[in-house]
């Protein structure tokens, strides 16, 4: 069968309203993608690509395993997921935030264990944001808004909360490994930007190597505000995304940065910000999705932008002055070659496409794995390949 995609910022299980607001008293998001390391190896593309004007889609996206439960009203075993990733066995992970649960489903879709409940105890979860996995046999959860990061095996017992006496350690991002090194990034405030730091595990205290990544540019942001642009680990490489083009940066772990991803494309469009008085409000307007390697032939990309709005920034203010406008947007799944030529485009109109839902991880087998929504929160196992 042949799907669409789209792209979504934040996982809601009902989807009803596409912008996400934050109101920003001391709490903090933040940003990235680059002006201060030289750009190099650089990659253009143009608006569409080579594939565009076939008659006839020359990929398929071939659903082959669902995991979830597929009566919702009776038990929802699956309520939001914020992150997800498989191991070497293509068991699926899955930290759910809104029922406070881990899950562990095996490759055919049979629940392998569920661990948690809402607290702030031993093997608790709330405002759980995100996990990752080192690869060898512990899952690292970001845990009660980024205030600690827990540790849990592959069986789903919990082991202890990962200590540091660091304190730009003590609240962070946690993004995944390179080089068996944790990659984590705090805010920086009053701006579009993010600190990127490697730490070894073993010894939790020391920053091995960091670096800053800012898109800023000429914007005032206002203090305590900052913005997190989509940032994921690919082949050892941190990729950061664009916040108002499209574009993908490449960096080591020592900030060379080795390559960059351009597409032609203007519709991207960054978040809006707004501040009086009574406070400050970011809210997201789509944006790029991380690129993920979908076997050993394509890379896939997505993005989603408003078609109605001009300026994020007075979007903002409306809405914060009581008008109630609906935005409105479209998406594009962007599929590349290994080069990260671009072959084929998929737009269609909304946020995310209900028939494919949002791509979100790949496995070393090369499928990919998608967060759906209707008609109950459920993942889908895909894969990618050349129409016959």
């Amino acid at each position: 069968m042949i799907l669409n995609l789209k792209l979504v910022i934040y996982l809601s299980s009902t989807m009803k309203n596409f912008l996400i607001l934050f109101l920003l008293s001391g709490f903090i998001l933040s940003c990235s993608s680059d002006k201060n390391t030289p750009e190099e190896n650089p990659i253009y593309n143009p608006e569409y690509g080579i594939w565009q004007e076939r008659e006839n889609p020359p990929v398929e996206f071939e659903l082959v395993q669902t995991f979830g439960s597929e009566d919702a009203t009776s038990k929802e075993l699956i309520g939001g997921i914020t992150a997800m990733f498989t191991d070497n066995n293509q068991n699926l992970y899955v930290l759910d935030d809104r029922l406070s649960k881990l899950i562990s489903f095996d490759k055919n879709g049979k629940v392998r264990w569920v661990t948690g409940s809402k607290g702030r105890g031993p093997g608790d979860f709330e405002n759980a944001w995100n996990m990752t996995w080192d690869g060898n046999e512990t899952i690292y959860v970001s845990n009660i808004a980024r205030s600690r990061i827990d540790l849990f095996n592959l069986d789903g017992q919990f082991l202890n909360t990962l200590s540091t006496s660091n304190e730009k350690l003590k609240r962070v991002n946690i993004h995944g490994f390179i080089k068996d090194n944790l990659v984590v990034s705090r805010n920086i405030t009053g701006s579009f930007a993010k600190e990127f730091m490697f730490v070894n595990t073993d010894n939790p205290n020391s920053i091995l190597s960091s670096f800053i990544v800012n898109l800023t540019g000429e914007l005032k942001i206002p203090q305590g505000i900052s913005w997190f642009s989509n940032v994921s680990i690919l082949e050892d490489q941190l990729v950061v995304a664009g916040m108002s083009e499209y574009s993908y940066s490449f960096y080591n772990i020592d900030s060379t940065k080795t390559k960059k991803l351009n597409r032609d494309f203007d519709k991207i469009m960054r978040a809006g910000f707004f501040q009086n008085d009574n406070g400050s409000a970011i809210g997201s307007m789509g944006g790029l999705n991380p690129i993920l390697k979908a076997g050993s032939q394509y890379y896939i990309a997505t993005a989603a932008w408003p078609t109605n709005i001009d300026d994020p920034d007075q979007y903002m203010k409306d809405m914060n002055s009581g008008k109630n406008i609906r935005a409105e947007f479209r998406n594009t799944t962007d599929i590349y070659d290994q080069d990260f030529q671009l072959l084929y485009s998929i737009e269609s109109d909304e946020f995310i496409n209900q028939e494919l839902g949002l791509i979100s991880h790949s496995d070393s087998e090369g499928f990919i794995y998608s967060i759906n929504f209707s008609p109950y929160p459920h993942v889908k196992k895909i894969k990618l390949s050349k129409a016959e």
